[in-house]
């Protein structure tokens, strides 16, 4: 890792150029460049539900008869399921184009979220979750450094966590809300609906002329 070099005119700026230029114009960049911005709130739109589903999840095993000890096994696979999704993810990167991924990964991650409503099988989707969630993480994170300039890729990054906290505001106590009323398995139900029209909206987002670069 080496610091990236501040430029000789920079250094020479006053503070409150210096503020304008962190905020104000790297808030344009970010806003006028749409695949970032796509790309940006397309990671949120699929963070926010499978962390959603991971919170309440221990609540739901509960309910279907789990013991705390099938429960920590079960969120342990998730994670080893994940660092195994995380290391194999440069590899299918380097395999296959950006677009390939987007298309494909988000859409396994939906066929999960429909498979955890299925009692008996909700180990499986929900392991095979951590794999999937992982790639696109590291996948999607990979592609957003590449097009962002070194010298506002901080707070591009940072865009991509407030959308993410954004998406959070509104999904999790939405669910929070739906299962008091009708249990988890609606507000699952609910979350696998929101989750299929993220899906959607991505493949509206792909399909078109401003992503063609993809």
């Amino acid at each position: 890792m080496k610091e990236t070099p501040m430029l000789e005119k920079a250094k020479n700026l006053k503070l409150k150029e210096l503020l304008y230029k962190q905020y104000v114009e790297s808030t344009r960049i970010v806003f006028r460049n749409k695949r970032l911005l796509y790309l940006t709130i397309i990671g949120a739109m699929i963070a926010a539900p499978i962390t959603t589903l991971y919170l309440y999840l221990p609540d739901h095993l509960d309910s279907l008869g789990y013991s705390y000890l099938e429960m920590g096994l079960l969120l342990g696979a998730h994670s080893a399921f994940a660092a195994i999704g995380g290391y194999y993810a440069h590899k299918l990167e380097k395999k296959y184009k950006e677009k390939k991924i987007l298309y494909f990964i988000p859409l396994f991650m939906v066929i999960s979220f429909w498979l955890v409503l299925i009692d008996d099988a909700i180990i499986i989707p929900f392991i095979l979750l951590g794999f999937f969630d992982s790639i696109f993480y590291v996948v999607l994170g990979d592609y957003i450094n590449r097009i962002v300039p070194s010298e506002i890729r901080a707070t591009a990054l940072s865009y991509g966590g407030l959308m993410f906290s954004l998406v959070m505001v509104i999904i999790f106590p939405l669910i929070g809300l739906i299962a008091e009323l009708n249990g988890l398995w609606t507000g699952y139900l609910i979350l696998a609906i929101i989750t299929s029209l993220f899906y959607l909206f991505l493949l509206r987002v792909l399909s078109g002329n401003n992503l063609d670069k993809i």
